[in-house]
């Protein structure tokens, strides 16, 4: 048989056998290097903020921009993007993207200033935005019957890799410190990446895309890319600025915007239009359960991600290359598992996911007890059965929940429905990241506040027994209290903190200080982790919910499927 290059394929054909087949597992490997470099760039950078900051002399909020940029770019953009892919060509938008994740991570490579760095994160999460939601929908697209369960085992399980491995690779970058690159390895080292993942598509990915009569909805891709920015930058911004009143202002009025959102898209969907958010999409009570799933689960991961770089670089002083190798278990537990995950799947099938939250419920457990019992003393070796266990967890939840919440949406829209739930995603793990903050800075400042008085006595005793007076006494006590109250403060922002002084009395008074943050640091980190565990808790008992509704009523097989209005397939 002939093999089409870079032909259209049917959505709806059947799965090719011969060369054609073996074409698409090709496609799909270039289509993962892509993603692949996309999903790395959401963590890579965390373990590179404090090198970034020194080299760069950038302030504590350019610092947190660099880290959070990326996302919200990603967020704003991700949705119209899996639009464009249903309508001009998945295959086309991806090319596009790489082109632009390549030029991006080349000028953050080469980046002289912290702004610079700034708006390079910005352009890399647009180009981002328009690769995202063309993976899981090219595999939806291109791929039917076991094919296209063993495909998303393969995609789950490289996406699981990426997501936790962004900071082990980070680390072992900067340690590497090729030709003296130091942190601008993680971003130069996407360049070989993007260009490797665009040649393979070029020449293996087979074209999917509805009619080329459907024209993008230029109205509704504003309104939404409005209302995003307007929950997103406050999220980002929110927290290190203390909530002043223009974020609230700005969710208020996205909460507006939402209304208008809807009225266009139902009003663009009764003049016979395409909607870039197709009302019928969100009558699919399988994808709309999938969404809720998300928005809840993905409150946990990212924050926990962020708050272990945190404690493990600025408050027991590991390394980049040390903070990224306590993930490593995580990553690799989530790759190793696609078989198992498969075959669970095929006997549990939705229950598969309640087992991986509940899995990843006791990992939590562990790595809070690793932790308080460890305290000064916790290695990675220590950390890893707790995090081997998450890694687990996670595997059992997110390749189900992506097949789960793509069930039954017909192919032509894909990308789409890719692109919406990736904004859900991003938006959940925004709020997420700002809640895990929040708390671990409210249980940092609130552990230094309550053994003040003992701390006081300590510091004050010390001076006194070495020759200090009482006012020199009562002035170190103070000076505790200040270096220990701003490292409260400056932890978060991932760019370490340090009250050690010199000599004599100041040297007493930066190690009672350290130790202070150091302890309050390892008590906020476990109780923020119950954070975690509230979110898995919440997680399980939606889908115990939705599994019990499935066993009282079934849901209609995915062939099924209502063909939408607007959608004509080639």
């Amino acid at each position: 048989m002939t093999v089409p290059s870079a032909a259209t394929v049917p959505v709806g054909a059947m799965e090719p056998a011969g060369p054609a087949r073996v074409r698409r597992w090709l496609g799909l490997a270039a289509l993962l290097t892509g993603m692949f470099v996309v999903q790395v760039d959401f963590f890579i950078v965390n373990v590179a903020l404090p090198p970034i900051q020194q080299d760069l002399h950038a302030t504590l909020s350019e610092i947190q921009l660099v880290a959070v940029s990326y996302a919200g770019a990603v967020g704003l953009t991700v949705v119209t993007g899996g639009r464009l892919g249903d309508v001009y060509g998945r295959r086309r938008i991806f090319l596009v993207g790489m082109a632009g994740i390549a030029l991006a991570s080349l000028l953050g490579g080469l980046a002289w200033s912290a702004p610079m760095l700034v708006v390079a994160r910005i352009l890399q999460g647009f180009a981002a935005g328009l690769v995202l939601p063309q993976g899981i929908g090219s595999v939806h697209a291109m791929f039917s019957g076991r094919d296209r369960e063993r495909a998303f085992a393969v995609f789950g399980a490289a996406m699981g890799l990426s997501w936790a491995s962004g900071m082990v690779f980070g680390g072992l970058l900067i340690e590497a410190d090729i030709a003296g690159s130091g942190w601008r390895s993680i971003f130069l080292v996407n360049v070989p990446l993007a260009l490797l993942a665009w040649l393979g598509t070029a020449r293996w990915f087979d074209e999917t895309k509805r009619s080329s009569t459907t024209r993008l909805d230029t109205a509704g891709a504003l309104a939404l890319t409005v209302v995003t920015a307007l929950v997103l930058v406050p999220l980002i911004q929110g927290p290190p600025a203390g909530w002043p009143m223009w974020t609230l202002l700005c969710l208020f009025f996205a909460a507006v915007g939402a209304v208008v959102l809807i009225r266009v898209e139902r009003r663009t969907a009764r003049a016979g239009g395409a909607p870039l958010l197709p009302p019928h999409l969100f009558r699919d009570r399988q994808f709309d359960i999938g969404l809720l799933v998300i928005g809840i689960f993905f409150l946990g991961p990212p924050g926990y991600f962020l708050l272990t770089s945190i404690y493990l670089q600025s408050v027991l002083d590991f390394s980049p290359f040390e903070s990224g190798m306590s993930l490593l278990p995580f990553s690799l537990l989530f790759f190793v598992s696609a078989d198992v995950v498969k075959r669970l799947k095929a006997r549990l099938n939705e229950s598969v996911i309640i087992v991986g939250v509940l899995v990843m419920m006791v990992g939590t457990v562990v790595v809070g007890l690793t932790v308080h019992i460890a305290g000064t003393d916790l290695t990675v070796l220590r950390l890893t059965p707790g995090v081997a266990l998450l890694g687990f967890g996670q595997a059992l939840v997110t390749t189900p929940l992506m097949e789960m919440l793509l069930r039954h949406v017909p192919k032509g829209i894909a990308a789409t429905a890719s692109g919406v739930f990736t904004t859900v995603q991003l938006i959940a793990q925004q709020i997420g990241v700002a809640l895990a903050v929040i708390i671990f800075t409210a249980f940092v400042t609130h552990q230094i506040d309550r053994t003040a008085p003992e701390r006081a006595w300590e510091v004050q005793t010390s001076v006194v027994d070495s020759g200090g007076t009482e006012a020199q006494a009562q002035r170190a006590v103070a000076d505790v209290a200040d270096c220990a109250a701003r490292a409260a403060g400056e932890l978060t922002g991932a760019t370490g903190h340090s009250c050690a002084g010199a000599d004599g009395w100041t040297a007493l008074v930066g190690a009672a200080a350290d130790r202070a943050v150091t302890v309050a640091a390892r008590d906020a980190f476990v109780h923020t982790l119950g954070y975690n565990l509230l979110v898995q808790l919440t997680t399980a008992a939606i889908m115990v919910l939705h599994v019990r509704r499935l066993r009282r009523r079934p849901v209609p097989p995915a062939v099924g499927s209502p063909v939408f209005p607007d959608q004509k397939q080639r």
